[in-house]
């Protein structure tokens, strides 16, 4: 379950598990929100269908902000993840993980120290600011394909 904002207009910290529908419900007021949940959706797929983990969105795309930029993610692939499966967008020229996906709207980092960084990284806000702020995670193994669709 999302909760409400706080008085900063953000998630209160923590990780707040949901699914792709109630993201789609919660952050998809407008036509800016829907066309990076369609980016988002898009590797979702891919994700889901390669066996990977889990999603962890953050920044300004599950804050209060009408018009946010982009969305950032982090993803772990777990111990089922076959590479492989992966699309281009995810994988270099040598067939290695991109550190970040090629996928316009998403700054989707891979994050092989199983949550480290996804939790650490989104939760924080920007200086000056000493807070933290909560996370949306997306358990892919709940969802199959036909539920990421915005």
């Amino acid at each position: 379950m999302i909760p409400p904002f706080n008085e900063f207009g953000e998630l209160p910290p923590g990780v707040h598990e949901a699914t792709f529908a109630e993201v789609v419900r919660r952050f998809g007021h407008n036509d800016r929100r829907r066309m990076l949940l369609a980016c988002l959706s898009y590797a979702l797929k891919q994700l889901s269908a390669a066996g990977a983990e889990c999603v962890y969105v953050g920044g300004s795309f599950v804050t209060a902000r009408e018009y946010p930029g982009d969305i950032d993610a982090v993803w772990l692939p777990g111990s089922r993840c076959d590479r492989g499966r992966l699309g281009p967008e995810f994988l270099d020229e040598a067939g290695s993980l991109r550190p970040e996906a090629d996928i316009p709207g998403l700054h989707l980092f891979a994050d092989l120290l199983g949550g480290i960084l996804a939790v650490d990284w989104l939760s924080q806000v920007r200086a000056p600011a000493k807070r933290r702020k909560g996370v949306v995670l997306l358990r892919l193994h709940k969802a199959g394909a036909e539920a990421l669709n915005p």
